[in-house]
C-alpha cells in the first residue's frame, strides 16, 4: 500500500492542481474545492483512479480534448486524500491546508 501512495503522491505532485471556487445561490456563498490531475494517457488515469479507491477517495473520471481527467471533489473527499496521500510539494501542501479552511476563515 505505501507504494501506491507515494506513486500517488508523486503523481499529483507533478500534474496535479487545486482548484478552489465560490458559488453563490440562493444568496449563500457555498465553497467548490476540487483536485485534478489530467493525461493523454487514458491507462495512467484509470490507474490513479484505482489507487485512489483503494484508499477509500473516490474520483470521477472524465475526458477534455485529448486528456483525461481524475478529479477529486468535495471538502470529505480532500480531507481523506490529504490524510492518506498529500504532497510532498511545499507550495500544494499550503494551497491543500487553505482549500479545506471553511469560507469564513479566509475572508472570501
Amino acid at each position: 500500500m505505501e507504494r501506491g501512495i507515494e506513486f500517488l503522491r508523486k503523481a499529483f505532485d507533478k500534474r496535479g492542481f487545486i482548484r478552489v471556487r465560490v458559488r453563490v445561490k440562493k444568496g449563500k456563498k457555498n465553497k467548490i474545492r476540487n483536485i485534478r490531475l489530467s493525461s493523454t494517457d487514458n491507462a495512467f488515469i484509470l490507474h490513479i483512479k484505482e489507487e485512489l479507491i483503494s484508499l477509500g477517495v473516490r474520483p470521477v473520471i472524465y475526458k477534455i480534448g485529448r486528456s483525461y481527467c481524475v478529479d477529486i471533489e468535495g471538502k470529505a473527499k480532500l480531507e481523506r486524500f490529504s490524510q492518506f496521500i498529500g504532497f510532498s510539494d511545499e507550495g500544494k501542501k499550503r494551497q491543500l491546508e487553505e482549500a479545506l479552511k471553511p469560507l469564513s476563515l479566509q475572508g472570501v
